[in-house]
């Protein structure tokens, strides 16, 4: 049984440092896991519309402590400067755009890498930059867009 114990462990941490992962029950599992996709073209609903799919997208995903936009230098159509603060952590998703991120408990701001500049589309009522909130024991579900391209 000690054997066993010792087994998994071991599985457990080679499988952390070579992926940056943890196995199931090695740890609580928490923090923020989905997919960044790419939207373009039209995307207005309407008789005869084509619209084009949203495609998952590998891509650089940077968790910020909750950032407010007056933090940053907007530079127009959802792209920004970067932070004084380093991020938290950074991910990059993988070809079809899912990624997963271990985090403690709190409150984050994610921004992705996209042609040299840090975007995000989103903000709440408080002027925060794609705020999302990591809770105990919970892995956060989101979808992230990029739609700069894209025509509403």
């Amino acid at each position: 049984m000690r054997n066993l114990a010792i087994h998994t462990t071991l599985c457990g941490f080679f499988l952390l440092l070579l992926t940056g992962q943890t196995t199931p029950g090695c740890q609580s599992q928490q923090g923020i896991e989905g997919k960044i996709v790419f939207e373009s073209g039209n995307q207005m609903p309407g008789p005869g519309v084509q619209r084009e799919p949203a495609k998952g997208v590998k891509r650089e995903l940077l968790i910020y402590p909750l950032l407010k936009a007056t933090e940053l230098e907007a530079e127009g159509n959802g792209f920004y400067s970067e932070p004084a603060q380093p991020p938290v952590k950074t991910v990059t998703s993988n070809d079809d755009g899912s990624f997963r991120v271990q985090l403690p408990p709190g409150n984050y701001s994610l921004l992705v890498r996209e042609k040299e500049k840090l975007y995000a589309n989103l903000s709440d009522g408080a002027g925060h930059i794609h705020p999302v909130e990591v809770k105990p024991n919970e892995m956060l579900q989101i979808e992230f867009k990029i739609t700069y391209a894209a025509h509403y």
